[in-house]
């Protein structure tokens, strides 16, 4: 019995460290997203808005700033005809033709001043300020 209390102390003491381990884990994973998040989140403002008001959203979040702005872009490009194109194309053209498309998509946009915002199936957004 003696060597039941023993066994019980010691299972308790492993369980304790191990649910410490697991929370800390847990601690380690939310402060590193929300890092990787935050730091997303500023690019996307950086190449979004002007270098002024991101700066603004960032030293005072939830604040409303007045600003003027005479130009704002958002670019949908939708392919044309792009079912009956694609219709007879194994899984595996079809991505490398896609991948091409929307790489080429991707160069026009390094020096133009606009952010992709998202591709799905066959369209292609994208938006920014123009200076």
């Amino acid at each position: 019995s003696i060597f039941l209390y023993h066994l019980s102390a010691i299972l308790l003491v492993l369980m304790h460290r191990r649910l410490e381990q697991k929370e800390l884990r847990l601690k380690w994973l939310q402060e590193n997203i929300a890092n990787d998040e935050y730091t997303r989140t500023q690019g996307i403002l950086a190449d979004l808005l002007p270098s002024s008001i991101a700066r603004q959203i960032r030293e005072s979040p939830g604040a409303q700033y007045p600003c003027e702005k005479r130009l704002a872009v958002v670019l949908v490009l939708d392919l044309f005809n792009f079912t009956a194109t694609t219709k007879d194309m194994s899984p595996l053209l079809l991505i490398n033709y896609m991948d091409s498309i929307f790489s080429a998509f991707d160069s026009c946009l390094d020096n133009s001043g606009l952010f992709k915002m998202d591709a799905v199936g066959d369209s292609y957004v994208a938006a920014g300020w123009l200076p």
